[in-house]
């Protein structure tokens, strides 16, 4: 503390050393006496003070008046930014009311075109339906189709077999008529056998001066000429019969009928036929359904 003055130790002793003691285990108060407080007279001239009020009124007359011509200045640019903001304003006014209006149309185009997308939805489902509606009625048109088809087989198969057993019964038939044929040639040369015989013993019999018997032997002669014909044509019937008969039995073994059953079996071949041919004009006649 040695170098401080009374204020310094005053003011030591009241930051610092009062605190310290304050501080101390039974100690409850300390008070002082004898300090000294540093004081300041301000004496003011008043000749100084109006000098420099007059100054720094000049000086703010000054800058108050560069602020009024640049406040004057600012309220015109302001007072052309009003007209600019009214002239916006009334653009605006007239966008807001032309987006009022578009909004509008919009709303009644929007109703426009939910009510034609529901009419498209209800014309889709229409469609939708009737694409349903086709597709069965094509597969109904392709199974009646299919069994048009069948029908139409069936008729040409039934004609078929039907041709191929009337052939075989024609074939049959004509086989029969030419064994018959051949049965009555072989009888007829039987009868000109016993002619030519006969005509053998009567020539061997006669005088060979007798003046018949130029005659009875070109008799004899021309009977062994049709006689000997005769048989070349039994031979050559023969073997035709032959022929004709083992290719008409193996036809009919093909066709799963034999001799004794053709006749049955083409009677039922020919019923089918007329069902089948029944069953097609019943066809064509749901084709042209309604009828004129």
């Amino acid at each position: 503390m040695e170098g401080m003055d009374t204020v310094e130790l005053t003011e030591f002793l009241d930051e610092t050393l009062m605190n310290k003691l304050e501080g101390v285990p039974g100690i409850a108060r300390i008070t002082t006496s004898g300090e000294i407080e540093q004081e300041l007279h301000v004496v003011l001239d008043q000749k100084l003070i109006d000098k420099l009020n007059d100054r720094i009124a000049a000086a703010i007359n000054g800058e108050l008046d560069d602020a009024a011509a640049e406040l004057n200045e600012k309220k015109e640019e302001l007072e052309g930014a009003q007209k600019k903001v009214d002239g916006a304003q009334s653009q605006l006014s007239a966008g807001v009311n032309a987006l009022i209006e578009g909004e509008k149309q919009l709303n009644e185009k929007k109703t426009e075109l939910t009510a034609m997308r529901e009419q498209l939805q209800e014309q889709l489902e229409q469609a939708q339906t009737g694409r349903q509606q086709l597709v069965l009625a094509y597969n109904a048109l392709k199974e009646l189709d299919d069994q048009v088809n069948n029908v139409l087989s069936a008729q040409q198969e039934a004609h078929g077999y039907l041709n191929t057993l009337q052939s075989l019964s024609d074939r049959q038939s004509a086989l029969a008529n030419k064994e018959s044929s051949l049965a009555q040639l072989k009888q007829d040369n039987e009868t000109l056998d016993a002619e030519i015989q006969a005509l053998r013993e009567q020539i061997a019999g006669m005088d060979p001066a007798d003046e018949n018997l130029p005659a009875l032997s070109a008799a004899l002669a021309e009977k062994e000429a049709a006689y000997n014909d005769n048989l070349l044509t039994i031979a050559q019937t023969e073997a035709e019969i032959a022929v004709e008969k083992s290719t008409l039995e193996a036809d009919m073994a093909a066709a799963g009928v034999t001799a004794e059953t053709l006749p049955e079996r083409l009677t039922a071949a020919a019923e089918a036929a007329a069902a089948a041919d029944a069953a097609v004009d019943g066809i064509d006649a749901l084709r042209v359904w309604p009828p004129p």
